[in-house]
């Protein structure tokens, strides 16, 4: 059976508040972890040419956790590589299936509406996984559109070039995670909050 999860995040204790929350008259709340990873997608998801192996360097001997998401032809996302850390630095590789309209890792029950809200998941918890994905800190402090265009690169590094009008100085340090459990005939079974520490 087939489990799908709506993850929504948003911050509590520290939530970040920045001027440019009026723009041009029209109130914008402040942006989510699920946001904040739509926005740089493409620096953890990114298309072609990054296949397996390119992968695999890349997050060689980086710590547990850090994972880049491969895409196939279609821009289907096929393959989520995650770092177990470690002396050795192995990287795992489960295939990430779509069933109907939910995504979800080939050996899990749980399916999520879009690959972001599997990312947010699997940052908090483990399920089939060896480790909680890692979320670069400084992610936590992007309040806008980057700029320039996130590569993988800047999503392995712990700190990004990103511009400071684009940053906040400080991260959440804690966070309400509601799930709502809904089974593969969409009938809700269960929904709970949890508060989340973000150190």
């Amino acid at each position: 059976m087939l489990l799908r999860y709506d993850v929504c995040i948003r911050g509590v204790s520290g939530t970040v508040r920045t001027g440019n929350e009026v723009t041009d008259g029209v109130s914008r709340r402040p942006l989510t972890l699920l946001d904040r990873l739509q926005l740089c997608q493409d620096a953890w998801a990114p298309g072609g040419p990054w296949d397996r192996d390119g992968a695999h360097a890349a997050l060689w001997g980086r710590p547990a956790g850090s994972f880049l998401v491969l895409r196939d032809s279609a821009s289907q996302p096929v393959l989520l590589c995650v770092s177990t850390g470690g002396k050795s630095g192995d990287v795992r590789d489960d295939p990430i299936q779509r069933t109907g309209e939910a995504y979800q890792l080939s050996q899990s029950y749980l399916g999520f509406s879009d690959l972001a809200q599997l990312v947010v998941f699997y940052s908090l918890s483990r399920d089939v996984l060896p480790v909680c994905l890692f979320i670069p800190p400084w992610l936590y402090s992007l309040t806008d559109q980057p700029q320039s265009q996130l590569g993988p690169k800047s999503w392995l590094c712990p700190t990004s070039d990103l511009q400071s009008d684009h940053m906040t100085q400080r991260a959440p340090d804690t966070a309400m995670c509601t799930i709502q459990l809904t089974a593969a005939n969409d009938c809700s079974c269960a929904s709970s909050t949890h508060s989340i520490s973000m150190i």
